[in-house]
């Protein structure tokens, strides 16, 4: 999560992700993703001033996950959730 600048980390909508990518994981900018990228910068800060290499990605980088409410109901968004990716062969409602 270290910026191009030695000693400057960014996360959430300010920032790519630049590390290759699980297959169900692509970064949307919600306020879940922000706060995944939160902990995970200040993981690597924490681990750049101990002179470590930064850790290893977590499960939160592997399948997209959001949660918020639409009219009252909790809605759960797991994966690839809009249909993208689906060949010709399926349609989207």
């Amino acid at each position: 999560m270290q910026s191009s600048i030695q000693g400057i980390y960014a996360a959430g909508d300010v920032c790519s992700a630049s590390w290759p990518l699980a297959p169900l994981w692509f970064q949307m900018r919600l306020w879940t993703q922000a706060r995944q990228m939160g902990s995970r910068a200040a993981s690597c800060m924490a681990a750049a001033l101990q002179g470590q290499p930064p850790p290893a990605l977590d499960s939160c980088f592997e399948l997209f996950a959001h949660v918020t409410r639409f009219f009252g109901f909790k809605v759960v968004l797991l994966g690839l959730f809009n249909g993208q990716g689906l060949g010709s062969d399926c349609q989207a409602l």
